[in-house]
């Protein structure tokens, strides 16, 4: 909405940014400092999830090789391990790369 209203303000007038370019960047710039802004509001106003919940799926509280080596062999698949997926990722993106580049 703060990027519209810079938007709305300069082509009708009132705000005078200078080109065209220059009122998109400043509409950029005012919808990520709304953004920012709302973020924190908002992660201060909210309970943050419980360590049980978050379990799995946040770095910081995986799970240790004891409970990995309890779970059943067909959920340590590869589509399920980050480091897996990471290195396929980087490996498409430098494909994609080279494809597009040279």
């Amino acid at each position: 909405m703060a990027a519209v209203a810079v938007h709305f303000l300069h082509s009708r007038g009132p705000l005078d940014l200078g080109s065209p370019l220059a009122a998109d960047f400043w509409g950029a710039v005012a919808a990520f400092v709304v953004d920012v802004i709302v973020t924190v509001a908002v992660s201060l106003a909210t309970q943050p999830k419980p360590d049980h919940e978050l379990r799995g799926l946040v770095w910081g509280l995986t799970e240790t090789e004891d409970t990995t080596a309890e779970q059943d062999p067909a959920e340590r698949v590869w589509w399920r391990r980050p480091g897996v997926l990471g290195g396929l990722a980087l490996g498409l993106t430098a494909l994609l790369y080279l494809i597009f580049v040279f």
